[in-house]
């Protein structure tokens, strides 16, 4: 153990310039690069823009084209064809479930009812 101390020992006494060199440099390395290794790590600091407060009107304009669609939408579908007599709603107006929306003109199905039941009567009829 003593010959390896020794062997130490005399190495750094014929490298006293080359170590004192290697040291200073290292030693400004830790200098000069621990600020920035700090700050790199850290978040970074949090601008803010101060002002005087006055009084003032706050206007904002939003512009946007496009289309707007409601979230549900139905396809009406009636059981028979005919022609629509009674709309009760207007495009944008809300509606509730089973809520009378639009009819049909009932003239033609009150006649093509008539018309079944005088021929069903003349079928009895012998």
């Amino acid at each position: 153990m003593k010959k390896y101390l020794q062997s130490i020992v005399t190495f750094i006494k014929s490298h006293k310039i080359i170590l004192g060199v290697g040291f200073l440099v290292l030693f400004l390395g830790l200098i000069i690069g621990l600020p920035r290794a700090k700050s790199a790590l850290l978040p970074p600091e949090e601008k803010y823009e101060t002002a005087k407060i006055k009084k003032e009107e706050i206007i904002q304009t939003v512009s946007a084209s496009g289309g707007v669609e409601a979230e549900n939408q139905v396809t009406l579908k009636f059981q028979t064809s005919g022609k629509l007599a009674w709309v009760g709603v207007k495009k944008g107006d809300k509606v509730k479930k089973w809520q009378a929306i639009a009819s049909l003109d009932k003239y033609d199905l009150q006649r093509k009812l008539i018309k079944a039941l005088r021929d069903y009567s003349k079928e009895l009829m012998p």
